[in-house]
């Protein structure tokens, strides 16, 4: 009677528990399914929930955990993703993409700092570097695409003279002159004394340590440096003192007080590897030898005065030129000199000591001896205006319409007025070299010569 009357309050006591648990069950089951559809949830969508066992971390509606759920494109390992992202849009296949490269925190700041059109741009780009300098250069102003690049790129000890500047077209020219050894101190003061084109301009230019003194001396002018820097040299003396002279002109030399023939002394031959270069510089300091360039091509007969060829490139661009200036203005020029040869230079210098009657005391200034003209390079061309002579090129509309447009052909005006102190010869009207466009628009620009230009952008 005992053994039954235990046995009997073992069950009852068995089925009260199971009575207690189903009970519970039901009321957490109940009530949790009743709170989720008063959030806003369907029927399907609580049974994804509980086959996704994450019931107990739904805390308010999430259309975009609705649409993932039931998006083809769902993936498990993503959920807490889909769970912490607020937004109405459906983001799954996006968000998966991004999830290979951020952890949920990341990526849950960045949806919330972002416009959602935005983030939805981090898809196609690199992952960011440093948050901090996304954020700070994305709110500075810079497209989101530059603002990751400058994450991964900009060291974080230059932000904040980054941010100081207003912001670059360019910002690569920042990182850029970093690499070339310039300080944070001295790029922001660059970028803030020069023009935004003059910037660009210094950035492409070997490292010129001298910059950021040149600058603070006052005064300091772009279209000098060269100048500034020659004067230093020459003078020994220090850039207050270089900036100030140059600015006044004390450097220049004229013309009729100049020793033409020193001029070659301490020449040195042109490294082979610049002789076909656009640029290449040939001058009483810089020797070509017996050299014959590559790509030699005859000007079609309309655009010449004899048979000399060009380099390709610059006789193309000289027909350009000459067609355009046809088209614009009706007039015509020809190229009444191009490319000369070593022996054919060597001929003309003789010949014109010989018309002089051996005194060449004068023949330095206009003529170059074999080895030294731009002529041999095969880029520069006399020009003449059909119906004058070539010495009457500086009295033509041709000449001021070249004075405009040259340069956006690649030509420059080799020699001119007051210039002489640098370039070794007098000055010529009609004298044009080809450079080539980006060279020859630096050169216009600035008003620089080729030497000046050389001195600033080749090693």
């Amino acid at each position: 009677m005992k053994k039954n009357t235990g046995r009997i309050l073992s069950q009852l006591f068995m089925i009260i528990v199971l009575i207690g648990v189903m009970g519970v069950l039901i009321n957490y089951f109940f009530f949790q399914n009743r709170e989720l559809r008063e959030m806003g949830y369907t029927r399907q969508d609580i049974e994804k929930f509980k086959e996704y066992e994450i019931l107990d971390r739904i805390e308010y509606y999430n259309p975009f955990l609705v649409k993932a759920i039931h998006n083809d494109r769902f993936r498990k390992e993503n959920l807490d993703y889909y769970i912490a992202i607020r937004t109405d849009s459906d983001l799954t296949l996006d968000v998966n993409d991004l999830a290979e490269k951020y952890s949920v925190i990341e990526l849950v700041d960045l949806h919330d700092f972002l416009s959602e059109e935005e983030f939805l741009k981090l898809v196609f780009t690199d992952k960011i570097g440093n948050n901090e300098i996304f954020r700070q250069t994305y709110s500075h102003g810079y497209a989101l695409q530059k603002a990751v690049w400058l994450s991964n790129s900009l060291p974080e000890a230059s932000l904040q003279h980054f941010l100081e500047l207003d912001k670059l077209e360019n910002p690569e020219i920042y990182l850029d002159l970093l690499q070339k050894g310039y300080t944070d101190a001295t790029i922001t003061l660059t970028a803030r004394s020069l023009t935004s084109e003059e910037f660009e301009h210094f950035a492409a230019m070997r490292h010129v340590p001298e910059i950021y003194d040149l600058i603070n001396a006052g005064s300091f002018k772009m279209d000098n440096l060269a100048r500034y820097l020659w004067y230093m040299k020459n003078h020994k003396v220090n850039t207050r003192n270089a900036v100030k002279a140059v600015n006044a002109n004390k450097d220049v030399i004229n013309g009729d007080d100049l020793d033409y023939s020193s001029f070659y002394s301490g020449a040195t031959g042109i490294p082979h590897s610049y002789l076909n270069e656009e640029t290449v510089l040939v001058n009483k300091q810089n020797y070509l030898g017996d050299f014959i360039p590559d790509n030699l091509i005859p000007l079609e007969i309309e655009y010449r005065g004899n048979n000399q060829p060009l380099v390709r490139e610059a006789a193309e661009a000289f027909m350009a030129m000459a067609d355009d200036l046809k088209k614009d203005k009706n007039l015509t020029i020809i190229a009444q000199n191009s490319y000369i040869s070593f022996e054919d230079q060597q001929d003309i210098y003789n010949l014109e000591i010989e018309q002089l009657e051996g005194d060449d005391s004068t023949i330095d200034e206009t003529i170059m001896k074999a080895g030294y003209s731009d002529h041999q390079s095969g880029l520069a061309v006399d020009v003449v205006q059909k119906g004058t002579s070539m010495y009457e090129f500086g009295q033509t509309g041709s000449f001021s319409w070249l004075g405009t447009n040259a340069w956006k052909y690649g030509f420059i005006r080799r020699y001119r007025e007051n210039r002489e102190f640098i370039t070794g010869l007098r000055p010529a009207t009609y004298h044009y070299r080809y450079v080539g466009k980006q060279a020859a628009e630096l050169i216009h620009y600035h008003s620089w010569t080729l030497e000046e230009y050389c001195f600033l952008y080749q090693q």
